[in-house]
């Protein structure tokens, strides 16, 4: 170990640069490996570790278990498992952008500061995709700078609002100083035996750090390739509209089964075990030869899955045969509502946002975790397909009505909740004490 003593043989009392860094990796799903990990780094050691495997805040180092109790890490937990739900949708968000429909991605975000010992403090915070810069934040004009063409889309959602932005600037220029500051007093001891460590990491580009990070997963999951992979052509290279660049960007399944009810089990092991099946967009088959007597739940080979269809009656003509069942994929058709409502909020960042409609089995919640679905009864049968959804808890009383005509789906009202302060909070008694006519008198 290097003396890094005072000539007068002392040691610093404090280190020359102290640095926090947190480091989050969102990969694709269906392999060995869990698709949401965080390790947080004080100092470069490990102290805090989070994987959507176990789901729970878990302490790596003694002094931050031996000083923190239940409630830092319930909302240590609660906060990752948040981040996991947007690292999952960001992954599919940006495979989708990517026209990327096969193989094992990632999305990496390193978020850190450093305070010196005369009182400089740093930050920074960037994400990645696949190992290469993505989008970093300018701490100094409060901008977001895209590193590619595919990162311009995002870097103008995010500054339609500054309050993102504001958001990260204010926690990596107070808070995580703060939480510094306050780690370095639980672990003192340790800390400062690293005193005048050299700090070599360069903070303006993470992109040799994230690709160490996907390096480690890549080795650790075992990888494949995909020699014969075929990607979709990008509309917007070759001159398309907009709107069929979009169209372009969903992944269809066309199959003419001839009967669907002996091939449920193999369509259920396709959508289990076969990624580009179980993420495509749409399933459509046809000639599936039932039906209005067969129900929907019955052939529903998976609950993300919405199903559409239309079946051949005595109408026709024909007794049998015939049919289209399509199927809509509830998973990718909710990032694409968070991307819309992403872009709504950023526009009307005043407004008040309130979703509602019929969801059937899909939950918007997924995608966007920071909103609250406010039915919780049955408005269908014994079904609950029609949400309403907001920013807030607990901010709504739904209540069910008599349907309109012969509709088989329940009104719902909404009432607005609002509790006086005085019984939402335990009244707290103060003593004052107060001058005498004596005092005020003698004074």
């Amino acid at each position: 170990m290097v003396d890094r003593s005072k000539p007068d043989g002392t040691i610093p009392s404090i280190r020359e640069r102290l640095k926090m860094s947190h480091i989050s990796i969102g990969v694709t799903p269906g392999i060995s490996f869990p698709e949401y990990t965080l390790v947080g780094l004080m100092d470069g050691e490990p102290f805090v570790y989070y994987d959507s495997n176990i789901r729970q805040m878990v302490p790596k180092a003694e002094w931050i278990e031996e000083n923190e109790g239940t409630d830092y890490w319930s909302r240590e937990t609660q906060i990752q498992r948040d981040f996991q739900e947007i690292f999952r949708t960001s992954v599919a968000v940006l495979m989708r952008r990517y026209n990327q429909t096969t193989g094992v991605h990632t999305f990496q975000s390193v978020i850190g500061c450093e305070l010196d010992d005369d009182g400089t403090k740093r930050g920074y915070l960037r994400h990645g995709y696949d190992g290469e810069d993505f989008i970093s934040l300018d701490l100094n004009t409060i901008t977001w700078t895209a590193a590619n063409a595919k990162a311009i889309i995002t870097k103008q959602k995010w500054e339609v609002t500054p309050l993102l932005a504001n958001f990260w600037k204010r926690y990596l220029d107070i808070t995580c100083i703060e939480w510094i500051k306050k780690y370095i007093g639980y672990g003192r001891a340790t800390l400062e035996r690293k005193a005048g460590t050299e700090i070599s990491e360069n903070t303006d580009s993470v992109t040799g750090h994230l690709s160490k990070c996907t390096d480690d997963i890549v080795r650790k999951i075992n990888v494949t390739s995909f020699p014969n992979q075929k990607h979709w052509i990008n509309a917007e290279d070759s001159g398309q509209t907009k709107s069929q660049s979009h169209c372009l960007q969903v992944c269809i399944l066309l199959a003419n089964v001839q009967s669907l009810d002996n091939k449920l089990d193999d369509l259920r092991a396709r959508i289990k075990f076969q990624r580009d099946i179980r993420d495509c967009n749409l399933l459509c088959f046809t000639k599936w030869w039932l039906n209005p007597a067969v129900p929907n739940h019955t052939i529903q080979p998976a609950e993300f899955f919405s199903v559409h269809r239309v079946d051949r009656t005595a109408d026709s003509g024909k007794s049998r045969g015939g049919g289209v069942y399509v199927m809509a994929n509830m998973d990718t058709a909710l990032c694409e509502l968070h991307e819309a409502l992403t872009q709504f909020q950023a526009q009307h960042r005043d407004a008040a946002l309130i979703v509602v409609g019929e969801f059937n089995s899909a939950n918007l919640k997924r995608a966007v975790p920071n909103l609250y679905q406010h039915v919780t009864f049955p408005t269908r049968g014994n079904r609950t397909p029609d949400h309403c959804y907001t920013p807030y808890k607990d901010s709504y009383k739904a209540q069910a009505h008599p349907p309109f005509g012969k509709s088989d789906h329940a009104a719902i009202f909404l009432l607005p909740k609002y509790k006086q302060r005085l019984k939402r909070e335990t009244p707290v008694q103060r003593e004052v004490a107060r001058w005498t006519d004596q005092l005020v008198a003698a004074l």
